[in-house]
């Protein structure tokens, strides 16, 4: 099952400054807080996909590398909703349900169910100045069949 239903587009990635190094106006501030993410409604910009051809994924449970992620053709934006105290979210328009089921100081990580046809996860890690999502989505025959990643910004 295929999570492509947008509810916008988005910007390309931040620029780098002339040196390749921080986005430009980057003051070096500390990352986004884990702590920060709590109920209310969320948007996920999608600016990365995974290609499904660069790494060996033998279990739906592989980690995917930041290395496995190229930019998107066609950024996206997922809506994502948490309720009760962080632990349950949902994502997308046609919903994909799922409660928390890890956390660590590095990343909080949902194991969604409802809505995809074999799984998958959502997991917030702390990003630059903003959180960072993955959702990614199990297959039948295939460990992954998609994974996205990309700014996880709360809606006002």
């Amino acid at each position: 099952m295929a999570v492509s239903s947008a509810v916008g587009c988005v910007a390309d990635r931040r620029s780098e400054d002339a040196t390749g190094g921080d986005p430009i106006g980057g003051d070096h501030a500390e990352p986004a807080s884990l702590d920060a993410f709590a109920d209310g409604e969320w948007s996920l910009h999608v600016d990365r996909t995974w290609d499904g051809a660069s790494a060996k994924v033998t279990a739906p449970t592989d980690a995917l590398s930041e290395a496995d992620y190229h930019p998107t053709a066609e950024p996206t934006v997922h809506l994502v909703v948490v309720q009760k105290d962080g632990a349950f979210v949902s994502v997308g328009a046609s919903p994909i349900h799922g409660s928390r089921s890890a956390a660590s100081p590095t990343a909080i990580e949902f194991e969604l169910s409802d809505g995809t046809f074999a799984g998958g996860r959502f997991v917030v890690r702390p990003g630059g100045k903003t959180l960072e999502a993955e959702l990614t989505l199990f297959g039948s025959g295939r460990p992954i069949v998609e994974s996205h990643r990309g700014e996880l910004i709360r809606n006002d």
